[in-house]
């Protein structure tokens, strides 16, 4: 019967025309069905950085991704194909423990490793410091327009909590305190303020008493000066928005019983509303990691709103844009299974919805999950260094790498591409070749250089043009790729730093 069927096709060229042609509607029948039950749907696209936060402390401001290579504070724009903007080179570091940027001013620093043989050491000279254990915690600031190191504070920072305000031109900062009669968080911990004007520190207020603090940002405008996420002594089952101004004054803005979590706006924060039908064993991850409906809160008129999907606190993300739409970004077990192994997880859920009035929760269309349909993205998200309005954020993944995340198009081609590595050993030994003395070994596994220079008089000098030939002939270089700094005894060649 079947060859039947093909001999009569065969032999009626009408027929054949005719199911051709049905054929050939049909199918666009289903394309257009798809494209219009996908109309909501958007390819969202992720782009490897080509940095790490244990290196190079990327954060995203604005269109900027600010970045730090053990040669040089510098800047890339995200969506362009603009050469790196160098901030600061030509100083002998440390190695670098904290650094909270101040956009394209200067950076607050703290070290990890000995200051000596560095530039903080000559700097804890001019203060008449010696070095101790002490001394290798204090916390610095260096302003990139003059190259200069300044003392922001002899006690170290508490939890790496700092925040820059650039509306006050101030650093923002908790540092631990010292004091044997105040020590620990009986009384909690004051926030000071550095202002990177006058290169002060001022106390913005006496010890808060609060535990458990989390977060420090702007505050919603009229609210006060620095918003802090923590826990009254007196009452720890709640977090708590607290608001500090100039008077010293503490205003509680939002409370939860769940963790409150920071969105890129200063007006809005999200809770998470846990069903109290489900067992606790499986909606807690850890004490601070939770899951359930996300909620939203507005601090400007106090409303608040479910956004219509679940979430886990663990690497959420959630970005409103400047049209008032919002995307999250989240590391919710897709398959609804904790297991002991935390990195068992599935691809991230990406749920877009419709718009977020100023004012007043709105929800105007369905949320949904998208799919970018790449396998990088397969990998764990712990939390976001910097989201801009423009649907861009900059997210640190569990193997430390950091991801440009975007609802714009792929940023592959862009400035956040590196130069190959031969190019990038030339460029090296170009700008060494009038150094006496000088050598450097290259790492390929973690994509360092290690650059030597003589010891004595000219060190300083020697590091000064080497630094300023990377800058001004391959700025391009200074993306992607690591650098230390060491010594050499000019007589034996030996390495005398470590």
């Amino acid at each position: 019967m079947i060859d039947d069927i093909i001999l009569y096709f065969q032999n009626n060229k009408r027929a054949r025309n005719l199911v051709i042609t049905i054929t050939a509607l049909l199918l666009a029948f289903l394309a257009i069905v798809f494209l219009v039950s996908n109309k909501h749907f958007k390819q969202y696209s992720l782009t490897n950085a080509n940095i790490k936060l244990s290196d190079n402390y990327g954060f995203l401001e604005g269109d900027n991704i600010y970045s730090y290579n053990g040669l040089s504070f510098y800047r890339v724009k995200v969506n362009s194909k603009d050469e790196p903007e160098v901030l600061s080179t030509g100083l002998r570091l440390p190695e670098v423990d904290t650094l909270h940027w101040a956009d394209n001013k200067g950076a607050m620093l703290t070290f990890k490793s000995s200051p000596y043989g560095t530039v903080i050491e000559d700097k804890l000279k001019s203060l008449n410091e010696k070095l101790s254990l002490n001394t290798n915690k204090y916390v610095w600031y260096l302003d990139f327009s003059t190259s200069e190191l300044s003392l922001v504070s002899k006690d170290p920072l508490y939890l790496d909590l700092a925040h820059y305000s650039s509306k006050l031109n101030k650093l923002f900062y908790i540092a631990e305190n010292t004091d044997p009669e105040q020590k620990g968080e009986v009384s909690g911990y004051p926030i000071k303020a550095f202002d990177i004007s006058s290169l002060t520190s001022s106390d913005v207020s006496y010890p808060l008493g609060l535990t458990g603090l989390s977060n420090l940002s702007d505050c919603p405008e009229g609210k006060g000066n620095v918003c802090i996420i923590g826990r009254d002594i007196n009452n720890t089952t709640e977090q708590t928005v607290f608001a500090v101004d100039d008077s010293n004054n503490k205003t509680k803005l939002l409370s939860s019983e769940t963790p409150i979590l920071p969105t890129n706006r200063s007006d809005i924060y999200i809770t998470v509303k846990k069903d109290p039908k489900k067992s606790s064993s499986k909606d807690e991850i850890d004490a601070y990691s939770q899951k359930g409906e996300a909620v939203a809160h507005s601090l400007l008129d106090n409303s608040s709103g479910p956004l219509g999907f679940d979430i886990s606190t663990e690497g959420f993300v959630l970005t409103f844009n400047s049209d008032n739409t919002f995307y999250s970004l989240d590391n919710i077990f897709t398959d609804q299974k904790y297991g002991s192994d935390k990195n068992q997880v599935g691809q991230p859920y990406i749920y877009k919805s419709g718009d977020f009035n100023s004012n007043k929760l709105s929800q105007k269309s369905k949320n949904y999950i998208a799919n970018i349909g790449n396998e990088d993205f397969k990998l764990k998200i712990i939390s976001s260094s910097g989201q801009n309005e423009n649907g861009v954020s900059l997210l640190n993944s569990y193997d430390g790498k950091q991801l440009v995340f975007s609802n714009l198009e792929s940023f592959e081609g862009t400035s956040l591409e590196t130069k190959s590595e031969n190019e990038a050993k030339n460029s090296i030994k170009e700008c060494l070749s009038n150094l006496t003395g000088s050598s450097y070994q290259y790492f390929s596994d973690s994509k360092k250089f290690k650059v030597y220079f003589n010891e004595g008089d000219s060190l300083n000098n020697d590091i000064q043009k080497f630094s300023d030939c990377m800058k001004i002939k391959y700025p391009k270089v200074q993306h992607g790729y690591n650098f230390y700094l060491g010594t050499t005894d000019p007589q034996s060649g030996r390495i005398t730093s470590n």
